[in-house]
């Protein structure tokens, strides 16, 4: 059986699970807008971009008492999947822009 405090422990964690799925799911929303202002397949996987945002993120880690290699798994995994999802928003783009540009 849990302790009280074991109890709060795993609230506070839920909370904290809640808020970072909201962040989580809006920068997804802002992956998929960034998808229409790129103009190439090698614009969507950005590696230099990608890069940038695993050092940025690694620094916030270990500024934050964090272990950055944890945080950097993390976002590799994450950043893989919305490039995913990106290059499919940017296929569907360009596909709708092509049968637009054929109707002329």
């Amino acid at each position: 059986m849990a302790t009280d405090e074991l109890v709060q422990i795993r609230n506070q964690i839920d909370e904290i699970d809640e808020q970072v799925i909201k962040l989580i799911a809006k920068r997804y929303k802002l992956v998929k807008q960034a998808a229409y202002h790129k103009t190439n397949q090698q614009d969507v996987a950005a590696p230099a971009r990608v890069e940038q945002v695993i050092a940025k993120v690694k620094k916030i880690a270990d500024k934050n008492g964090m272990q950055s290699s944890i945080v950097e798994e993390l976002y590799r995994k994450m950043i893989a999947r919305f490039i995913e999802e990106e290059r499919k928003e940017f296929e569907e783009f360009v596909s709708l822009g092509e049968m637009k540009n054929n109707e002329w």
